[in-house]
């Protein structure tokens, strides 16, 4: 909430399209490999590393139970079946997609779970949980367990922003809106403020979670308010009937989700545009998120971003004005790119700055500067020439828009 005062919204402008593209590919993948385990029913014991290949290596694949192994392949038939068919006929058959693939899932699951006894076959299900709702308290933080948190709240609170802004502009590119940072800030601000008198854990958006809310048709902000008491009175009430979903049911979903993140035509697009500088970044912000962690993924996402921002901005373009005549018998200053037969005065050299002069670009600009000398000066010795020597003024745009007649 105090970033959101601040105004530090912007934080996630600085990201470029593709760098975001790899990094949600690489989520995809995680998410994808994270549910092996229940989709295999077996336990993987990487559970502390944050990444991808090291949680792929680790899952004992052959210690997969087959019951598990066929109900998750049948859970993954039908949802994927049932989103092909969804994007086929859809534009024909319109209830379609009013269909609840996920709530018909979750019901056939249980009820087969219930009459055939999944656990004596081998297949975990969710089985007994704790549903009262924790009283709410002050959090107890004194002085030094606060200085001592400072610097890690400050990252955690940046990288989970980065985080859900990925979340959300992944689905405003796909629906046509534009989420504001600020108000994301001060959302996830005010959620993590009520949540820390229950104890909560630090929330922040989620990609898989997003992608299933999304495919069960929502549309609104209120779908997240929805579907949060729906969770809460189903949990709170349905405690027996819910201890039957299987967990490979579970994964199946998430896994499912993980892979509609993924959009294969943004990386096509890049090969047929022979792209090598963003096919680069997609793939190095892909392999970091992989191969190392989430966290890392991010502050890369931050840093090659800002490099990028910085060298474009540092760059200057400037152009040589001349002496154009009317028609009318009066003249004026003109680039000459556009107009090549204008007129150069002699022993001046006349440049227009296009773009702001700061402190960033003026070594560029110098540098520039120089080199147009250098160059006039070598062709005054090639062809020999008496012209004077040059004398030069430097104008920008805004300095040269108070002088009549000049660019």
């Amino acid at each position: 909430m105090v970033l959101s005062a601040l105004g530090a919204g912007f934080i996630d402008n600085i990201i470029s399209g593709y760098l975001l593209n790899g990094f949600i590919v690489g989520v995809a993948l995680l998410i994808i490999v994270e549910q092996l385990p229940g989709l295999l029913g077996v336990v993987s014991p990487a559970k502390g590393s944050d990444s991808t290949y090291t949680k792929l290596i680790s899952v004992p694949f052959t210690k997969a139970n087959l019951n598990t192994v066929i109900l998750s392949f049948c859970c993954l038939l039908f949802l994927f079946g049932l989103q092909a068919l969804k994007t086929r006929f859809a534009s024909r058959q319109k209830w379609l997609v009013h269909v609840p693939a996920i709530l018909i899932l979750v019901f056939v699951t249980v009820v087969f779970s219930y009459t055939l006894n999944f656990s004596s076959l081998g297949i975990k299900i969710i089985g007994d949980y704790t549903s009262a709702i924790p009283t709410p308290a002050a959090p107890i933080l004194d002085y030094e367990q606060f200085k001592r948190l400072l610097p890690n709240v400050i990252v955690i609170s940046i990288i989970g922003y980065i985080q859900s802004q990925c979340v959300t502009r992944s689905f405003g590119l796909q629906h046509g809106y534009f989420p504001s940072g600020n108000r994301e800030l001060f959302a996830l601000g005010s959620a993590n403020l009520i949540g820390s008198f229950f104890g909560c854990y630090v929330t922040f958006g989620s990609l898989p979670r997003s992608r299933i809310l999304a495919t069960a048709g929502a549309r609104t902000t209120i779908a997240g308010v929805l579907s949060a008491l729906i969770v809460l009175a189903l949990f709170s009430t349905l405690e027996t009937v819910l201890r039957y979903i299987p967990k490979a049911v579970l994964s199946a979903i998430v896994a499912n989700a993980g892979y509609n993140l993924i959009d294969f035509s943004e990386f096509a697009f890049l090969i047929e545009m022979k792209s090598i500088g963003d096919i680069f970044m997609f793939l190095l912000t892909f392999g970091v998120t992989t191969f190392i962690s989430i966290s890392d993924g991010i502050v890369l996402c931050l840093l090659l971003s800002s490099l990028l921002i910085l060298r474009k901005t540092t760059k200057i373009n400037i152009g040589l004005v001349g002496l154009l005549d009317l028609e009318n018998g009066d003249s004026m200053y003109i680039d000459a790119r556009n107009y090549p037969n204008c007129k150069f005065v002699d022993g001046v050299i006349a440049v227009r700055i296009y773009g702001p002069l700061q402190f960033y670009n003026a070594g560029r600009l110098r540098r520039r500067i120089e080199l147009l000398l250098e160059a006039e000066r070598n062709a005054r010795e090639i062809a020999d020439s008496n012209a004077p020597e040059i004398s030069y003024k430097l104008l920008s745009s805004r300095i040269a828009t108070r002088e009549k007649g000049l660019l």
